[in-house]
């Protein structure tokens, strides 16, 4: 199931249907269904609202958005940081197209494959409407096209396969459709690199295993949360294994840390935690470094010069650090995790809500909650973390 049938597509390419989607695109959807609008319409105009934060250019084009190609695709913002350009580009897994329309502004020739028939036309219809008319749709099994395929080589072949089953999500990728791993030995022969996406939760240290030495591994994160997990490999060279790890913001600017797998277990300068009660600021790496396992790299590669104490994740400052990948927050008060004189400061200090963040802690949201009887608000911001194996509180200055 899609979310849309073949009569309500051909509905949505009426100039009526356009012209009242456009007239409503701002009203709240359910709004306009007790007003007795359409429920294609409705749904429309509920999708197009979302894709305006999620995917902007389907949102100016007035795109045909099918629920569940919307809920499966990639993000514009996350989109941003794949930079590879050339002549010939396949994408061998359609859905909405994000990223097969994002590389069709890198490449002169793209070819997209979308095997179900009605996903391949409205896909058609949506790059008719984005003005991208570099772009070939293919109705094909994408096995099918790869095992038969004898043209000329492309110089980048990218791949989402689908994860999710009749029944349950999936992330091994043996589960997924395409079975990239079946496919590998066919795409290298007319390819130059290929890029596969894996699910967020995919662990990238079980990626180096099954894709071996020489891959590119990359981790992408828009606004703190990690969306995508990339593996890159490039079939015309020899090369060490590269860490990237990539922070898009909301403004769409793009931040790369890369390391070389020998630099990300590398050491800072400052390693040693001195008295708690004496730092000013702690920080937590941006997730996507978090997801790399590349966070004493980064202090050892980007701030070697700066007097920092860190155990993993955050790390704990004398001074505001500066051009910090992470969030940076002022402490007004640190201590030993002990719940009851937790609360016993919280309740002299009026704290009854507060933002609970929590990082190399061995306790749920839910049971720290529980424990310290606070409730999920804005009052307050406190963080939980673990340095040299003792846990530890920081209650942060509000703004």
């Amino acid at each position: 199931m899609i979310g849309i049938k073949r009569e309500e597509f051909e509905l949505l390419c009426t100039s009526e249907a356009r012209k009242l989607i456009d007239e409503n695109i701002d009203k709240e959807p359910s709004a306009l269904a007790l007003k007795g609008v359409n429920a294609t319409i409705c749904g429309q105009v509920k999708y197009l609202q979302r894709c305006k934060q999620k995917a902007s250019h389907y949102y100016e084009a007035r795109c045909v958005i099918p629920p569940l190609s919307y809920e499966q695709s990639s993000s514009m913002l996350a989109s941003l940081t794949k930079k590879d350009r050339g002549e010939r580009f396949l994408d061998l897994t359609c859905g909405l197209g994000v990223d097969t329309f994002h590389y069709s502004k890198q490449f002169k020739q793209v070819t997209t494959i979308e095997r179900i028939e009605l996903l391949a036309d409205i896909a058609k219809e949506n790059f008719k409407r984005l003005g991208a008319d570099n772009i070939t749709v293919i109705n094909a099994d994408c096995e099918d096209f790869i095992n038969s395929y004898d043209g000329e080589i492309f110089d980048l072949i990218y791949v989402d396969p689908a994860r999710r089953d009749s029944a349950k999500r999936v992330f091994l990728l043996e589960d997924c459709s395409p079975n990239i791993l079946d496919l590998i030995p066919k795409i290298k022969l007319i390819t130059k690199k290929l890029i596969i996406k894996l699910s967020p939760l995919f662990d990238m240290e079980e990626a180096e295993r099954i894709f071996g030495e020489g891959v590119t591994l990359n981790a992408i994160s828009v606004s703190d949360e990690c969306k995508e997990l990339c593996v890159e490999i490039d079939f015309t060279k020899n090369t060490q294994t590269e860490i990237i790890a990539s922070s898009v913001n909301k403004k769409g600017e793009i931040r790369n840390y890369s390391f070389l797998k020998n630099e990300i277990n590398k050491l800072p300068a400052n390693e040693n935690i001195e008295d708690i009660t004496e730092y000013k600021y702690i920080s937590i790496l941006d997730v996507s470094l978090r997801k790399m396992r590349c966070c004493t790299g980064y202090y050892a590669k980007y701030h070697p010069d700066v007097e920092i104490a860190y155990d993993r994740e955050i790390a704990l400052w004398h001074e505001k650090p500066t051009e910090l990948a992470g969030k940076i927050y002022k402490i007004k008060s640190a201590f030993e995790y002990k719940p009851k004189q937790l609360k016993s400061i919280l309740t002299k200090e009026g704290i009854k809500n507060a933002t609970i963040i929590k990082q190399n802690f061995n306790m749920t949201l839910d049971d720290i909650r529980k424990r310290i009887g606070i409730k999920n608000g804005d009052g307050a911001t406190i963080i939980f973390t673990t340095v040299k194996s003792t846990q530890y509180t920081f209650i942060i200055e509000t703004t």
